[in-house]
């Protein structure tokens, strides 16, 4: 648990950086099996129920659409269990490092490079993977892009990391305008 610091025990020539968790409700936690499964269930399933007898044939393709984890500047991706997966995964703790996400420190590079590599990794194994695998059972062709892929390349890594490993997931990696600077 967090230490509470009253405003009046901050000294004057100190400053104070604060940490809270915000759920956004119209975002889907896209690091989750568990929102994932529950996509899957209101989106796909649906799709299979009314039209199943058409997939892999008359409709070969499952196109994904601007998935994306992070947004503006001060928000960071966060999802239940991540402390402790990325204790497991790095050796050391994610919420007594989190200033380094945002402050210039010694530990900024090590930390910022393991936590995007772990968000991006959870994107891609609990949602993205699953949808693949979905598809693939379905007999239809995986493909989509993501949010800001048009770049410029700092909205993207803010927005879902590493493309490549998106990508990498799909049957047919879907690039209409990556990297193109395309806004509209």
């Amino acid at each position: 648990p967090a230490a509470m610091v009253s405003p009046e025990d901050v000294p004057d020539d100190m400053r104070l950086l604060v940490f809270r968790r915000v759920v956004l409700d119209y975002f889907v936690d896209y690091l989750s099996t568990e929102a994932s499964a529950m996509f899957l269930q209101m989106t796909h399933e649906k799709y299979a129920d009314a039209l199943g007898e058409f997939f892999g044939n008359v409709i070969p393709v499952v196109y994904t659409d601007d998935i994306q984890y992070m947004f503006g500047n001060g928000y960071f991706v966060w999802t239940d269990g991540l402390e402790e997966i990325f204790s497991a995964r790095f050796g050391y703790g994610i919420r007594e490092n989190l200033s380094a996400l945002v402050e210039n420190l010694p530990s900024s590079a090590k930390v910022r490079h393991d936590f995007r590599c772990l968000v991006t990794d959870l994107l891609n194994v609990n949602f993205v993977r699953p949808m693949a695998k979905w598809s693939k059972e379905h007999n239809m062709i995986f493909t989509g892009h993501l949010c800001c892929d048009e770049g410029p390349l700092t909205s993207m890594i803010r927005s879902f990391g590493d493309p490549s490993a998106f990508y990498m997931e799909e049957d047919i990696p879907g690039v209409d305008d990556y990297l193109t600077g395309n806004q509209d």
